[in-house]
């Protein structure tokens, strides 16, 4: 039984941030894939990644979503023919700082707010500070990871745990980071979260002074902005309200000019579009005047002329346009024309 025990020869990287693909080489690891129950490296289970490819080597990964426990520790691999062997070799895992231009396997929120001003490089973002969240009750040490154990209750599932979330819950808060805390521990870390958030008696100015120290350039910002305002508002008191009103009134002016003179430019553009419409529609009416003088005091031919007129009333016979001016005018012309033949006979 103990020469089938596992054995890890090596590690390939031997350290490296969450996500890290991991090569460990060794002996008994197991007869097939079925034979391996679990894979921990620094005490995060790998047994969902882990994939086994021969009894000396396996392929895990560091899970990047729930991560637990320490940043160093062995690799210890179980199996159902060898047991539970730990190797003397230990995994380093490392955070590294990123960048907008630099991938990671960590989801970074976009309202996290880890990021102070007048920090070295406001640019970078430490991601352990973002996966070792700290509580603010002081119960837990400081390197504890955040988890987001989920839930079933209905009731408390659409909230989140993490500080930062907009759908935090205390509730949620307590079930996940705080499941197995005594009630004195957790009487002790509420009075710690009071005096953290100042909400002590005035006696305590000690922890009042550490917060501002260690917030000195928020509480600076926030105090020349707050400032500012209380002058401008006191200096413009009496008549800013008349001046945004007046301003507000020749906007509205210069907006009824501005419409009055589209509104006038659109009629004048549908009159000219429908005076156009009239004409393309009952060309021939207004060229047959012009072909009747041409064909009576030139060509002298009286068919063209017939013709012309029999095609108009042909092509407009039930015409509604008020074209009662090139009518007038045809209705002349035809007994111009008319008189002009009989008297040629």
């Amino acid at each position: 039984q103990a020469d089938s025990t596992p054995d890890v020869t090596g590690i390939s990287p031997s350290e490296g941030p969450p996500g890290t693909k991991i090569t460990v080489r060794g002996h008994n690891f197991g007869i097939d894939l079925n034979d391996l129950v679990s894979v921990f490296v620094c005490a995060h289970d790998c047994t969902k990644s882990a994939h086994w490819v021969s009894t000396g080597k396996i392929i895990c990964f560091i899970d990047s979503i729930n991560i637990k426990g320490p940043e160093t520790g062995p690799i210890i691999i179980t199996t159902k023919s060898g047991g539970r062997g730990v190797s003397m070799i230990n995994f380093n895992l490392s955070f590294d700082k990123l960048k907008p231009l630099i991938s990671s396997s960590i989801w970074i929120d976009e309202d996290y707010d880890g990021i102070i001003p007048g920090q070295q490089d406001s640019l970078e973002v430490d991601v352990k500070q973002i996966l070792c969240e700290p509580d603010p009750l002081g119960i837990l040490p400081s390197n504890t990871f955040s988890s987001g154990t989920p839930l079933t209750n209905e009731s408390l599932v659409q909230y989140t745990s993490k500080l930062v979330d907009q759908s935090f819950h205390p509730v949620r808060f307590l079930l996940d980071r705080h499941p197995n805390t005594k009630w004195e521990n957790l009487q002790r870390g509420y009075e710690q979260l009071k005096r953290n958030l100042n909400l002590t008696s005035v006696s305590d100015v000690g922890n009042k002074g550490d917060y501002i120290s260690k917030n000195v350039v928020v509480v600076i910002n926030v105090m020349s902005d707050m400032y500012k305002l209380s002058r401008l508002v006191s200096r413009q008191r009496t008549h800013v309200s008349d001046d945004l009103k007046n301003k507000i009134q020749e906007l509205m002016d210069d907006i009824s000019s501005n419409f009055t003179q589209l509104s006038q430019t659109y009629s004048s553009l549908l009159s000219r579009m429908s005076f156009y419409n009239i004409y393309t529609k009952n060309l021939s009416a207004f060229q047959i005047p012009r072909d009747i003088l041409k064909c009576i005091r030139i060509k002298g031919d009286y068919l063209a002329v017939i013709d012309s007129f029999s095609e108009f009333i042909n092509r407009s016979p039930d015409s509604d346009e008020k074209l009662l001016s090139v009518f007038q005018s045809i209705d002349s012309r035809i007994d111009h024309f008319i008189q002009h033949v009989v008297d040629n006979l």
